[in-house]
């Protein structure tokens, strides 16, 4: 049973998407992420740490599912769900890694 504080962060994020004008089809599986993710973990969503524990929740339910397209659109879920934790979490979004070698290859 979720918290209350965690139920209205989900309708929260749904509204998120739903304002970002992220289709209907697109916001169903970013929403079955995000409650895989508030049900796996089961701490107020203020305690989740967005870079550490949502890759590893995530990680997990995706490793359960079939379909390539499937864990896709919810790697993708995760990933909306991230940064809108950060968001409300006031927290700065991490800089993307430098992968090096690519850049360095001349």
């Amino acid at each position: 049973e979720w918290s209350q504080d965690n139920r209205e962060c989900y309708l929260a994020f749904r509204s998120w998407l739903q304002d970002a004008r992220y289709s209907q089809s697109t916001i169903q599986p970013y929403l079955v992420g995000a409650r895989y993710v508030l049900g796996f973990l089961k701490k107020p969503y203020w305690d989740i740490d967005p870079e550490r524990e949502i890759e590893g929740a995530g990680k997990d339910y995706q490793d359960g599912q079939a379909g390539k397209a499937k864990r896709e659109s919810y790697r993708k879920g995760l990933h909306a769900f991230r940064q809108y934790l950060y968001e409300v979490q006031n927290v700065p979004i991490p800089p993307k890694p430098i992968h090096w070698p690519t850049y360095l290859k001349g």
